[in-house]
């Protein structure tokens, strides 16, 4: 038996309905979704990229330490002319990883920037 068939008919009849007729009615109701749905694209998402004064205040570190830890491998940024840039996610990745991950890679503190040692 198609129930889809008698819906479409409009017939005034009363079904005693199993499960599996309920389950071929459930699925015939999905793929007819499915197939007359708009197929949706993903648009790739922008980077968007911060600068060097964005990226020390975001991570609470100095000019100097993002410096090293370009130069390190550590936190690449690309140069647009004569200023450097730093991608959003490699930042937001570092502030996922642990949070004495910072002082394994070079970390110094201002003491140290000023010359005065540990």
């Amino acid at each position: 038996m198609d129930i889809q068939k008698i819906l479409e008919a409009g017939a005034n009849v009363t079904l005693s309905v199993t499960p599996a007729d309920l389950r071929e009615f459930a699925l015939a109701i999905v793929k007819e979704i499915m197939d007359n749905a708009p197929t949706v694209k993903e648009e790739p998402q922008q980077e968007v990229y911060l600068s060097n004064d964005e990226v020390a205040a975001k991570l609470g570190v100095s000019k100097n330490t993002l410096w090293r830890w370009g130069r390190d491998g550590y936190l690449k940024p690309f140069k647009v002319g004569k200023k450097l840039f730093y991608k959003s996610s490699d930042v937001e990745a570092l502030l996922q990883q642990d949070g004495d991950e910072k002082g394994r890679h070079g970390e110094v503190t201002a003491k140290e920037e000023k010359g005065g040692g540990v």
